[in-house]
């Protein structure tokens, strides 16, 4: 007779098994939405709530935000934003430019104390179109700059950095695409959470420290598979990684 222990591990088990399952088919589905369109969401009535996310149909119209110059100066920067297509680039002034769809009330933009911030309401409007977001953020500083602090939190979203230099680089992301193509910091924090990510770090490996840690998904460093993986050389610069059901790629450039 099989005892009640063995038979408590094995509904453990299943039970586990069938989270990890869910879970597995909920992250494909997210990611399909956030990366491929939304083309059949307008079809539901209504809004479609998941968690703390109400996603309405938008109108197919767009406004536009722009600050530039002095009034888009900043130092250091605090985002969070969702469901959206974020860009940094490098050009000949600071430049804040937010594309968002008429019916939603445009993110919450201010600088303070040196610090960009912007902020997505708890409302989130598609097109319903085959690609790409209703909102798009694009952020523009001068060649050359460094910012000194940068805390990104990102959604569902399609994130390409590769213009942003910082000193401290603090980023979470939960479901989306993240490129980073040349980046430099002297600390980096990377939260990624069913992503999609493609990061080239500027310089040689042994100019970095690193810890590494990778859940379910898949992580490449400079072409070598690694779950756990740290370095303590004294190297001048250092970032942490912790991926959990993502597809990641690190290099050195």
């Amino acid at each position: 007779m099989m005892s009640n222990s063995n038979t408590s591990n094995k509904l453990k088990i299943f039970i586990i098994v069938c989270v990890v399952v869910f879970l597995t088919g909920l992250a494909a589905t997210l990611t399909g939405l956030a990366l491929h369109g939304w083309k059949d969401l307008d079809r539901l009535p209504g809004g479609w709530h998941l968690g703390d996310w109400n996603i309405q149909e938008g109108s197919g119209n767009t406004d536009t935000y722009t600050l530039s110059g002095n009034d888009a100066k900043f130092d250091a920067m605090d985002l969070n934003l969702s469901f959206c297509e974020v860009e940094f680039t490098q050009g000949d002034e600071y430049k804040v430019e937010l594309t968002y769809d008429t019916k939603m009330d445009r993110p919450d933009v201010s600088i303070e104390n040196g610090t960009l911030i912007i902020t997505t309401s708890d409302e989130h409007f598609i097109s319903g179109e085959e690609n790409g977001f209703t909102m798009i953020v694009e952020i523009t500083v001068p060649e050359g700059t460094i910012v000194t602090d940068a805390e990104l939190t990102m959604d569902a979203c399609q994130v390409d950095i590769s213009g942003l230099d910082a000193k401290n680089l603090d980023l979470n992301m939960d479901i989306g695409e993240l490129i980073i193509d040349g980046v430099t910091f002297d600390t980096a924090k990377f939260n990624i959470n069913l992503c999609e990510a493609t990061i080239k770090i500027s310089g040689e490996k042994e100019d970095y420290d690193y810890d590494i840690v990778n859940g379910l998904g898949s992580l490449t460093l400079e072409g070598t598979d690694v779950e756990n993986a740290s370095t303590e050389t004294n190297a001048p610069n250092y970032y942490e990684l912790d991926a959990d059901l993502s597809d990641v790629t690190i290099t050195y450039q």
